[in-house]
């Protein structure tokens, strides 16, 4: 695994559709994401690999779920084809530029 920066870009939107990113895969950036999904590009950026669905986290603890349960992979949430996923922090936002920077993204 190696950490290198990464800039989504969202312009040239008159040529390319509409591109739309997201930061932050909780529940409300999760959602958001897979109710976008049809509406054009999307990006979702988190800092980690998968949702964690807190409420169930009492379920998991007196052993009635698994762990994948309650905190599944973005990646088998969303579907490759439908929202691109990126993993890392973002640290800046140009709304000009019209570009998100994200640092420590995880490429496999």
């Amino acid at each position: 695994m190696r950490l290198v920066p990464f800039v989504v870009h969202t312009n040239n939107m008159a040529e390319q559709g509409k591109h739309t990113v997201i930061v932050g895969g909780g529940f409300g950036g999760l959602f958001t994401a897979l109710g976008l999904s049809g509406a054009g590009e999307v990006t979702l950026v988190a800092n980690d690999d998968h949702y964690l669905h807190t409420p169930l986290l009492y379920e998991y603890l007196s052993g009635e779920v698994e762990a994948w349960h309650i905190a599944p992979r973005y990646t088998e949430l969303i579907g490759r084809d439908k929202v691109h996923f990126v993993q890392g922090a973002v640290t800046d936002i140009d709304f000009d530029r019209k570009e998100v920077t994200v640092a420590g993204r995880v490429r496999n």
